[in-house]
């Protein structure tokens, strides 16, 4: 996660309750006190993850629809006149080709993989990887993945990989979900969860993009989200740590044969980090992660997951 009251440990790290809805979606709850790790107010947070089943008859679709995966992060203070920065988003990272049964040579890196980002910035980072404040076009440079001939994320690969935070460039359209829900507007009929779950995929203009020809798997991302970060787990160490058995490992805690540099692109849909700090960086929408009583913080991402059958 990114800045909020529980900001250096992931929520699954800590205190909270699962209350379960049925086999498809479910919910965490916690609540994070006042002066956690220095943040201001008391703040209620909770988390809903839904897969959602495909929509439609697909017998005659070249490209079928495997469903989708809706994260949905709801917060809001349950105190009076405070302010709280918050910023949250997942860590999670995509290998499209990793559960492959063959011995092709860097079968678990992800470089073959093609990757379109929506974005004509990334945020410039000092020595020690924290925002300048200041916006680096990214049009002739190696984070332009659209210019790319082959389009694939290997094409211009940067010396340590990629670890940056891209900005979209489109303004988030009137339909989007808002990022904050003023709390005297919400009613017991009030849902914001519901068309995540019923919008057709074909009617999403995602954001980014992740696809893989050697799998035939296609990820389509959608959000309300100002950016994302994409990292290629360049801090790995594979001597410590273990790959799983399903991708070809020992699954042995501790054995050393762990995943290497560029074997997944994690895409992380959240705000620029410290955007009260640098109004410039904020973007079209002007979020400042700053969430008052009163707010209801709203954040989603949903990712459509579709297959095509790949060549022979």
């Amino acid at each position: 996660m990114a800045e909020s009251p529980a900001s250096t440990r992931a929520i699954s790290s800590l205190s909270s309750t699962w209350v379960p809805y049925d086999s498809l979606l479910t919910r965490k709850r916690r609540v994070s006190e006042d002066g956690e790790e220095g943040f201001p107010g008391k703040l209620l947070l909770e988390v809903l993850v839904a897969l959602v089943e495909p929509h439609g008859p697909q017998i005659e679709k070249l490209e079928l629809s495997l469903g989708s995966i809706v994260i949905v992060y709801r917060a809001k203070l349950l105190d009076e006149n405070k302010v709280t920065p918050i910023n949250l988003t997942q860590h999670w990272g995509f290998n499209l080709d990793a559960s492959l049964k063959d011995e092709v040579p860097d079968s678990l890196s992800v470089k073959e993989h093609k990757l379109s980002i929506k974005a004509d910035h990334t945020i410039s980072l000092t020595e020690t990887g924290l925002s300048t404040g200041a916006l680096s076009p990214v049009k002739g440079t190696h984070h332009a993945h659209g210019e790319k001939e082959t389009g694939k994320i290997g094409e211009k690969w940067p010396e340590g990989g990629y670890d940056h935070f891209y900005l979209f460039s489109r303004p988030s359209p009137p339909s989007t979900q808002p990022t904050r829900i003023p709390a005297s507007q919400l009613t017991p009929d009030t849902s914001f969860v519901e068309e995540l779950f019923t919008k057709e995929p074909e009617s999403v203009d995602p954001v980014v993009e992740l696809a893989s020809d050697r799998s035939g798997i296609r990820l389509s991302f959608d959000t309300n989200q100002s950016g994302v970060q994409f990292y290629t787990n360049n801090l790995t160490n594979p001597s410590k740590g273990a790959r799983k058995k399903i991708h070809g490992g020992s699954g042995i805690s501790g054995k050393g044969d762990s995943y290497d540099v560029g074997t997944a692109a994690f895409l992380e849909f959240h705000e620029p980090l410290a955007a009260w700090l640098h109004p410039e960086t904020q973007g079209p929408d002007k979020n400042d992660t700053l969430l008052a009583s009163g707010e209801v913080y709203n954040n989603f991402v949903r990712v459509d997951v579709w297959y095509t059958s790949p060549p022979v």
